[in-house]
């Protein structure tokens, strides 16, 4: 349900629909995980498997749907064929995230026999434990002390609960949480301290200052263009 008159919102959401159509209009060569021309990989791209997933959930247009299983298709298949690209943190935390959000919102749908639905869940099944192992090769005992850190074995633990969270009835799934959950904990709680987590050694100041500029810039991408409808206070 789109609110009514609000311009900001359907300018987003005609947006949203471009970017995903100039997408599609370039199959394969965007998608595809060995391309010389990897657009799935860099900026906005990284998200095109949701964005495509919550048109096809918002419109019900099957056109959306049928690409989202291609965009599966395609990168699972260059994926094997490549050796094994979600393995590792740079694309297990964005891209593969969002395609398994893709993949979940048309998983049920005639698109797939029940082969395929199996295939599909063994691959993000197979990388969750990748990524856990992937955590525990950069060294997983390290807490986020730095933003190369923060981007490996916080980003490879965090993708792995991600994937093993969309399988609740699989038991090697809930195990891989129960060993992997306490780690990302851990490293969660070292975030902001500064007595070994990513402030240590910095002035106290500086500490402020980062920890400050982690919790309001999203408020900012969330508030900061929205136009202003009560005044009262000024």
């Amino acid at each position: 349900e789109c609110p009514a008159g609000n311009i900001d919102f359907s300018q987003a959401w005609d947006g949203l629909i471009s970017r995903v159509d100039a997408y599609r209009a370039d199959f394969p060569a965007a998608y595809d995980p060995i391309t010389n021309n990897p657009t799935l990989w860099n900026g906005t791209g990284n998200y095109i498997a949701r964005d495509m997933a919550l048109i096809y959930l918002v419109t019900g247009d099957l056109a959306y749907a049928r690409d989202e299983y291609r965009l599966l298709d395609l990168v699972v298949t260059g994926t094997q064929r490549s050796g094994g690209l979600v393995s590792q943190s740079r694309y297990g935390v964005i891209v593969y995230q969002s395609l398994l959000f893709g993949y979940f919102s048309i998983r049920d749908t005639d698109l797939f026999t029940e082969e395929q639905r199996q295939r599909y869940d063994q691959f993000f099944i197979r990388q969750a434990g990748l990524l856990e192992q992937d955590a525990i090769s950069i060294g997983n005992t390290t807490p986020i002390a730095s933003w190369i850190n923060r981007n490996t074995a916080f980003a490879s633990n965090l993708a792995a609960l991600t994937y093993a969270s969309a399988f609740p009835e699989n038991p090697d799934m809930q195990a891989l949480i129960g060993r992997v959950r306490p780690r990302l904990d851990w490293q969660l709680a070292n975030w902001w301290e500064g007595d070994g987590g990513w402030g240590e050694g910095l002035h106290q100041d500086d500490r402020f200052l980062k920890n400050t500029h982690e919790i309001l810039s999203p408020l900012h991408e969330i508030t900061g263009r929205m136009q202003m409808t009560q005044h009262a206070f000024l």
